[in-house]
């Protein structure tokens, strides 16, 4: 896959690159797929693939307080823009990075919000168009690199999240008493004091609320120590004098705030991982033992 190098989208080159392969896609598939979705007249609030679609942009509220999920997302683009199996992966919140749609519709017709990445041939108003239309349908753009084919044609590697996300708290509620949150032990009197507070994420959650994250099983698993040693490794990288000290907290989760809503963190680790937009108060915390990694 040759890079069209961009200084802005450079550190997501790798990321982006391992998504979609387009050396191994058939070039029969590309050739098809190769096509430009052009307004069909000179009217702005009408797009469409050719005369036989056409979309009125003006019905569609991006405003709106409906969530879709990503099945129905994923349907409405491969009916409305034509887009194929190929050109469409999710990320799924089990862990598994970015499957292929048809294996998603397979084995996971229930499944909800999710990351979405698109391969966008990158000609005319194409990709600018694709990215109304997600944005209508509830997602917005986060990444988006180019890339050239075998025959020299640019396309658009485009990664979409979801504005707002289902909740599950009655799946959370019911399925477990207790949840675990780890942080640096710099914190620790902050939130001896104040409870654990809801902070602005890092990109690509500039845009979305505060959250606390939190991990849902066993935190002595061998699966949660290597995804704290990782995260501890990336703050030992960011600050030298980081010994890699950390405090974990059990949160009742009966005892968070009665408004509480609980979401699958869709960039994270596994389904483990959930996230609240709500501050854990300190009588919401059960335990905390002192831990290194």
């Amino acid at each position: 896959m040759k890079k069209i190098k961009n200084v802005e989208e450079f550190k997501n080159e790798i990321e982006l690159e391992k998504i979609f392969d387009i050396d191994n896609i058939p070039i029969s598939k590309l050739n098809k797929a190769y096509v430009e979705y052009e307004p069909i007249q000179n009217d702005i609030d009408f797009y469409a693939l050719d005369e036989e679609y056409m979309w009125e942009e003006k019905n569609q509220n991006s405003d709106s307080e409906e969530i879709l999920n990503a099945h129905d997302v994923v349907n409405q683009v491969k009916s409305h823009v034509d887009l194929q199996d190929f050109q469409i992966k999710v990320n799924s919140s089990n862990g598994v990075k970015f499957l292929e749609v048809r294996k998603l519709l397979e084995d996971y017709p229930d499944y909800i919000t999710m990351e979405l990445a698109m391969l966008i041939p990158d000609i005319s108003n194409n990709i600018d168009i694709i990215s109304k239309f997600l944005d209508s349908c509830g997602y917005f753009l986060v990444k988006k690199a180019t890339y050239k084919d075998h025959d020299e044609r640019v396309w658009g590697v485009l990664i979409f999240d979801p504005k707002k996300q289902e909740s599950i708290r009655e799946r959370v509620l019911n399925q477990y008493k207790y949840a675990y949150h780890t942080t640096p032990a710099y914190n620790a009197d902050s939130i001896e004091e104040k409870g654990i507070l809801a902070k602005s994420a890092s990109k690509p959650f500039a845009t979305n609320t505060k959250r606390v994250y939190m991990y849902l099983g066993n935190p002595s698993s061998p699966k949660y120590i290597k995804i704290m040693k990782s995260i501890s490794t990336t703050l030992k990288q960011k600050d030298k004098n980081f010994t890699g000290d950390f405090v974990e907290y059990e949160i009742i989760l009966q005892k968070l705030p009665d408004n509480v809503e609980f979401y699958i963190d869709i960039h994270g680790y596994s389904k483990n991982f959930v996230y609240i937009e709500s501050n854990i108060p300190p009588t919401a915390i059960r335990n905390s033992e002192e831990k290194i990694y």
